[in-house]
């Protein structure tokens, strides 16, 4: 499983883009909630080891902090958005929108998506990332559309149990996610946001097969292996950037989570 680090944080972006062909991915996470609109075809999306298959039609939302992959068998042509929860936050509680609910995929009831497919929602305008400052009046139609697609979802697919992420986790996620270069520990995380080591580990534990130091190593090497590709740097000075302690602890993880050398991984992306 690998953390997407640039999918965490405070920053204001709207992220979208169009997939037309095949999607796949293994096991990750985020901070951020995800949509994602399926046009043609069919994905498998699995989130915390259950697989649903959605097809043209349907709608799935992920909540943030949640393990989900996905995996298209043959074709599927789909809008991918990735928004900041403060995008949705502001006038629904993360408590609300984190319920654990009978499915992550729902059909689009025929007005859903006809207004979907016909207010401009799928065009050339969201084969882009948006700053949610300068793109205010378009900002202002795309909250309108996640509104009315959660609206739906709420009222057609059913809640099984309590809430799967609380802002305890979620400000304990965040601080670390803007912390983790630096010499951090539950102790530094407990003392900074006014928690208990031990409560700082028991709330990591609501996310599947994650612990505190796997998802510090994980946001590390996955901004090492940025800078191994965007830079010249030597692997020492980026194994310190990442905090690391020394380059054999640096090289020690990055193989056990990437299953090459830093140096090998730099070379096959430049080559």
């Amino acid at each position: 499983m690998f953390i997407q680090e640039h999918n965490f944080g405070t920053n204001l972006e709207f992220k979208c883009g169009h997939t037309d062909g095949v999607h796949n991915s293994g096991d990750h996470l985020h901070q951020f909630f995800e949509f994602e609109l399926v046009l043609e075809g069919e994905i498998e999306i699995t989130v915390d080891g259950e697989t649903v298959t959605a097809r043209a039609g349907d709608v799935a939302i992920i909540p943030p902090f949640r393990v989900h992959s996905f995996h298209t068998p043959k074709h599927v042509k789909q809008l991918i958005c990735v928004i900041t929860n403060t995008f949705i936050t502001d006038f629904i509680p993360l408590s609300e929108l984190c319920r654990k609910r009978e499915t992550h995929v729902f059909h689009a009831s025929e007005p859903l998506w006809a207004f979907l497919v016909n207010s401009g929602f799928y065009d050339s305008r969201t084969k882009r990332s948006f700053n949610l400052e300068k793109d205010l009046n378009y900002i202002h139609h795309l909250r309108s559309v996640f509104y009315l697609i959660l609206s739906e979802y709420f009222n057609t697919v059913p809640v099984t149990g309590g809430v799967t992420i609380d802002n305890a986790l979620s400000k304990i996620l965040i601080y670390i996610s803007e912390n983790y270069c630096s010499d951090i520990s539950l102790e530094s995380v407990g003392t900074a946001l006014g928690y208990s080591p031990k409560y700082v580990s028991n709330c990591l534990k609501a996310i599947p097969g994650i612990g505190f130091r796997s998802l510090i190593n994980s946001l590390r090497i996955e901004l090492a292996k940025k800078l191994l590709v965007t830079t010249d740097k030597y692997s020492l000075d980026i194994a310190y950037d990442c905090g690391f302690v020394s380059q054999a602890s640096f090289h020690r993880v990055f193989r056990e989570l990437v299953g090459t050398t830093p140096q090998q991984y730099r070379m096959d992306r430049k080559s």
